[in-house]
């Protein structure tokens, strides 16, 4: 096994041209000539230092975000994401006071938690990143959702050696579900 990181849109094509037999990306292929499975789809929110005044509201919305510095990872590393913020905030009249583009995830937690600006980051990897003196908080009116899919060619379902990794994904995914009580539905799905 060989781990390849691509956005969503190179893993389609590289899955099409056979260069690759699974990726596990962002969003749903485009066109129905591949599988996949949702594994999760999380709200986004923002992720804030501790002693902001945003961070004392449970809830925020978009206007709370007027004016407010922001950072983010290059849209180089997630495209449609980066678009899909940046749509969102201008579909509410907000302009984003993007200070800079931070690569290293670590590095962009330490400058929020500082206090030097915001980020946007999904809910559920609040539950797994150490986010020391940074909260996470819920953006009511920001309809973008980040999804874990799963993808592969439809020819291989029976595949001896991807089927039981499909089998593993489909498993995951039942196990969420069960948890969250539910389902969330990821755009363009």
């Amino acid at each position: 096994m060989r781990l390849t990181p691509m956005s969503s849109a190179e893993q389609w094509e590289a899955l099409h041209s056979g260069k690759i037999d699974f990726g596990y990306g962002n969003y749903p292929p485009t066109d129905r000539s591949l599988r996949h499975t949702e594994v999760t789809c999380e709200r986004l929110g923002v992720v804030l230092a501790h002693d902001h005044p945003l961070a004392a509201r449970p809830n925020l919305m978009m206007a709370d975000l007027r004016g407010e510095s922001v950072l983010m990872q290059p849209r180089s590393l997630y495209p449609r994401l980066h678009d899909d913020i940046i749509v969102a905030v201008g579909m509410r009249a907000i302009t984003l006071q993007v200070m800079a583009e931070v690569v290293d995830l670590e590095a962009l937690l330490t400058l929020v938690a500082s206090g030097d600006a915001m980020t946007f980051m999904p809910e559920n990897q609040v539950r797994v990143l150490m986010l020391g003196e940074a909260v996470w908080r819920p953006v009511g009116d920001l309809d973008v959702q980040v999804c874990e899919v799963a993808l592969w060619r439809p020819e291989q379902d029976d595949d001896p050696l991807l089927r039981p990794l499909i089998d593993i994904v489909h498993e995951i995914r039942n196990r969420q579900q069960a948890h969250d009580g539910g389902t969330a539905r990821c755009p363009g799905d």
